[in-house]
């Protein structure tokens, strides 16, 4: 249901840029230059304490103030917005478009044309993206509601932030977020490569250019209406990074590690059911990246603090995603 990160632009992480021009060799060459920055990555978060089991023991917690079931609430109050929006969104989409509700079957044979009849229509393109952009809105409204709401409530038990200039704070949010993709990249990489290169091996199929179906999509939408596909660009870098952060990382990981007091556990689970979430948009093989992706993201709001941070940190992921699937393709 939630819209997600478009992992690896070339699932068995070549960059080639167009089908047929892969080979094992170049996949494995590849896969040698993403398996040494990673081992380098490790290395430095392993030096400075980064990703060393027990690092996160002894400092102080990132503040949570509520209850463990307000920061349950919202992980659970994501997916009931999203249904909610659902219909009411696909109605305005439905009016918006310039196409047909009804489809037209031709078929030669009526026992297939009377099957046909009965499966639900596709959404266009302008169907879709008002879909996306009606959900986010809808739902990250009600999210930042409830999140107010829960300031004003136990306000008297959060503590003071520290002062700190506008200008210190986004300097501060974007370098946090953009030095966390760097170190998580090679990582999210490697796993995806070998993962995608396994599946090849096995099923003696070639990986899919583009492993992720909203990339696809944003192809086609270039090609055919630039206005929708720029819609959908912008629902992708800024509502699902703020949907999915606020979903995951603020709900999700807030309750597990109000529950439990195991910052570690708390950032493996939500990493876990971050990449199962996004079972239905990417091949199976790269389920295991986005996990990893999710970890990372976990770490980085942990350390850093600032929700925003990890924000800045996913979208900036999408973007890397989406512009190098319009250089490659």
């Amino acid at each position: 249901m939630i819209a997600s990160t478009g992992i690896v632009i070339a699932s068995d992480g070549t960059a080639s840029p167009a089908a047929g021009e892969d080979s094992p060799v170049n996949s494995i060459i590849w896969l040698i230059v993403w398996l040494a920055a990673a081992l380098v990555s490790l290395g430095l978060l392993w030096r400075f304490r980064i990703v060393r089991p027990g690092s996160l023991k002894g400092r102080t917690p990132l503040a949570r103030p509520y209850p463990v079931l307000a920061y349950l609430g919202i992980f659970v109050a994501s997916f009931v917005f999203q249904t909610i929006a659902a219909m009411p969104a696909l109605a305005l989409a439905r009016a918006w478009s310039d196409a047909p509700t009804d489809t037209t079957i031709v078929q030669t044979d009526p026992d297939a044309a009377v099957a046909a009849t009965d499966e639900p229509p596709a959404l266009t393109l302008r169907e879709s993206v008002t879909m996306q952009l009606v959900s986010y809105a809808f739902t990250i409204t009600m999210l930042a509601g409830c999140v107010l709401a829960f300031r004003n409530r136990f306000d008297a038990d959060a503590p003071s932030p520290r002062a700190r200039t506008r200008i210190t704070v986004v300097v501060g949010v974007v370098g946090v977020g953009l030095l966390g993709l760097v170190a998580a990249l090679p990582i999210v990489q490697i796993v995806g490569t070998t993962g995608s290169l396994i599946e090849s091996a096995i099923t003696h199929t070639p990986a899919p250019e583009l492993s992720h179906e909203s990339l696809t999509q944003m192809i086609d939408a270039w090609r055919d209406d630039r206005l929708w596909a720029w819609l959908q660009i912008a629902a992708v870098l800024i509502g699902a990074p703020v949907l999915e952060e606020l979903t995951y990382r603020y709900g999700l990981q807030g309750a597990i590690i109000k529950l439990t007091g195991m910052p570690g556990l708390s950032i493996i689970l939500t990493g876990i059911l971050f990449g199962l979430a996004h079972a239905s948009a990417v091949p199976a093989s790269i389920i295991p990246s986005l996990m990893i992706l999710g970890m990372g993201f976990g770490i980085v709001y942990e350390r850093s603090r600032s929700l925003a941070a990890v924000i800045v940190m996913h979208a900036a992921f999408n973007l890397l995603n989406i512009v190098g699937t319009f250089l490659l393709t």
